[in-house]
């Protein structure tokens, strides 16, 4: 485990804390957060995961609910390294008409804080709320999640318990 990596999963032990670059890709995630999205690894691209999912017949992740989230995330890192972007949004847009179609949109700016409803393989449903914190100095971004009312917290809570 790269130094950064373990740098990350320190600070952010207890909390559900996922790193990604300004691509979406996954550079690192806490013990919390593998263990609230099981189908998420670092070098996984969150964009992939939520219109395509994670592999042959794996349905996408929560797209309905993090769907626009995600197109303005990549829109506003056109202009960073577009040359690791361009693949990225190729692929999706081949594979995916609803990333398509609301990739031709004008993409609203990405929100700091949001919602959705996640299926966890063993704690079930839960309503969840997350929060992009800018890391100093890079364009990459921490997605923290916490629960969104008091049976996602307890879920949470239970989940930490059992890492």
């Amino acid at each position: 485990m790269s130094p950064t990596v373990e740098s990350f999963r320190r600070s952010w032990r207890g909390s559900a804390a996922i790193l990604v670059d300004c691509h979406l890709t996954i550079a690192a995630s806490s013990s919390l957060a593998e263990a609230l999205f099981p189908a998420l690894r670092p070098g996984d691209n969150l964009a992939r995961q939520v219109f395509l999912g994670a592999g042959p017949g794996r349905a996408p992740l929560c797209a309905r609910d993090a769907s626009a989230q995600v197109v303005a995330m990549l829109h506003a890192s056109v202009g960073k390294n577009d040359k690791e972007l361009r693949p990225i949004v190729g692929e999706l847009s081949a594979l995916s008409r609803g990333f398509s179609t609301a990739w031709a949109n004008d993409a609203e700016s990405p929100s700091p804080t949001g919602a959705l409803r996640w299926r966890h393989p063993s704690a079930g449903a839960m309503a969840l709320r997350y929060e992009l914190v800018g890391v100093a100095g890079s364009d990459d971004m921490v997605i923290l999640w916490r629960g969104g009312d008091d049976a996602a917290v307890g879920a949470l809570e239970s989940l930490a318990t059992g890492m």
